[in-house]
């Protein structure tokens, strides 16, 4: 499940839809923070649905699908 998460938020960033949050300088960023995002179901331009997580959150998914990629580029299939 958390790989499919993942592969969706790689999907969104890939094009374009995924909405970054921003800090103003000087300000740090609040990890309790609620950040929502509008997330597209690939092949459709109804599916669409919107996800809120702290932001805490957002950057523990977003580790978790660098790591499971980078592990899958380093295995070896042969």
């Amino acid at each position: 499940m958390t790989v499919l998460i993942g592969l969706l938020m790689v999907a969104q960033v890939a094009a374009g839809t995924a909405q970054t949050p921003t800090t103003p300088v000087g300000r740090k960023p609040q990890p309790d923070k609620l950040v929502c995002v509008e997330a597209q179901q690939l092949g459709t331009r109804l599916g669409g649905h919107r996800i809120c997580r702290t932001k805490a959150e957002w950057d523990q998914d977003r580790q978790n699908v660098r790591s499971d990629t980078e592990r899958a580029q380093v295995t070896n299939y042969h």
